[in-house]
């Protein structure tokens, strides 16, 4: 699943990225890189497989709507 986000670095220096939509609701996902942010928002698994995959991987989703 590929999904349009907004990236921003923190002033903790750690990676948000966030996506609004109709499918998914609110997301927003922590990581220590960009890179790894934006991986863990559009993981190709699909959005179920994405929080699995994510949470295995000690990332912490910060907020769910």
């Amino acid at each position: 699943m590929k999904l349009t986000c907004t990236v921003s670095r923190l002033a903790n220096g750690k990676w948000l990225a966030r996506h609004t939509g109709s499918s998914t609701g609110h997301v927003e996902v922590t990581a220590p890189t960009r890179d790894e942010a934006l991986t863990n928002l559009n993981g190709q698994e699909g959005i179920d497989g994405w929080f699995k995959r994510v949470e295995k991987q000690g990332f912490k989703i910060t907020k769910l709507v």
